[in-house]
């Protein structure tokens, strides 16, 4: 061991790398208001969701729909997920699941409505009519799954939801797999976007999330596994190396770069490193992101060493 790691050993021993574990707290008043907020969020979401899927021809602009319909009621549980201080990944997936299985049901029972009302779009009270038959349809939900069932065998078109628009029919097992994988897009993103927020570096000594600093870049790492290995034997000169201008921009044109992410409470602080590569094509450039570790727990020193120190 050198000077530079002895001066970490009293903190740091061995070959080890120590990553952020949450806590698995979860207070019971925050768990009940996130699912609330995820409810009546996601019911609202889905109706407009239903609305616009109905109205809009094209297939292909409602996938990127689903995707816009779960990113966002997976960014309103996290905000009820770090509001209220939950730090349990069984109950996030929990609420998440809650949250989904409401949110998709009112969105079928959202869409028949509309379906069964031939919704126009010049018809600001229309949302009355839906409503109603929404109400109608929750009271018979046998009935409701056979609605859906019918709308399997009519089947949609490529070109519009219903195949008397014209285009390739989509009926039987092959609409019940877009369905499905409808499902899978929501869900995905409603369980990991605030799956993301529990994850988070938490200071249960001072009851709030870490804060975050800025950034610093430092040269790509072209060995990850060494870079691991070395930090797990305390020595971080790696994250000490300035980024230069001949190590950020390659003669392609292309850009390559680490980047360190420091979560602090002035007691314990936690690391992400990544490598970024961004790639021109056509005047435009392509990110993509290789963490390294993340949150990995470094001695409070390390920040002084990078700059990172307040």
């Amino acid at each position: 061991m050198d000077n530079y790691t002895n001066n970490y050993a009293d903190n740091f021993t061995g070959n080890r790398l120590d990553y952020y574990k949450p806590s698995g707290r979860a207070p019971a008043g925050g768990i009940v208001l996130t699912i609330l907020l995820g409810i009546i969020c996601g019911v609202i979401l889905s109706a407009i969701y239903s609305v616009i899927n109905y109205i809009n021809p094209y297939v292909y602009l409602n996938v990127l729909l689903t995707f816009g319909f779960s990113i966002l009621t997976g960014k309103i549980l996290s905000f009820g997920i770090r509001k209220f201080q939950i730090r349990n990944i069984a109950v996030s997936i929990f609420i998440s699941l809650v949250v989904f299985v409401i949110a998709y049901i009112a969105h079928w029972y959202f869409y028949l409505a509309v379906t069964l009302t031939d919704w126009e779009t010049n018809s600001i009270f229309h949302f009355a009519i839906v409503a109603e038959y929404f109400g109608l349809l929750l009271q018979y939900p046998v009935d409701t799954l056979g609605l859906i069932h019918e709308i399997n065998d009519a089947g949609w078109s490529l070109s519009g939801r219903s195949t008397g628009s014209g285009g390739l029919p989509i009926h039987g097992i092959l609409l019940t797999i877009i369905w499905f994988l409808e499902a899978v897009i929501l869900v995905f993103f409603i369980i990991t976007t605030p799956l993301n927020v529990v994850r988070t570096p938490y200071s249960e000594r001072q009851n709030r999330w870490m804060e975050k600093l800025p950034d610093r870049l430092i040269p790509f790492i072209q060995e990850p596994e060494a870079f691991k290995h070395a930090l797990g034997i305390n020595d971080f000169r790696a994250l000490t190396l300035p980024l230069t201008e001949v190590e950020l921009n390659l003669p392609s044109g292309d850009q390559r770069y680490a980047s360190v992410s420091v979560y602090t409470d002035q007691a314990d602080a936690y690391i992400t490193v990544a490598n970024t590569f961004l790639k021109v094509k056509k005047k435009k450039k392509q990110k993509s992101e290789n963490v390294i570790v993340k949150h990995l727990r470094v001695p409070l020193g390390v920040l002084k060493d990078i700059g990172q120190q307040q």
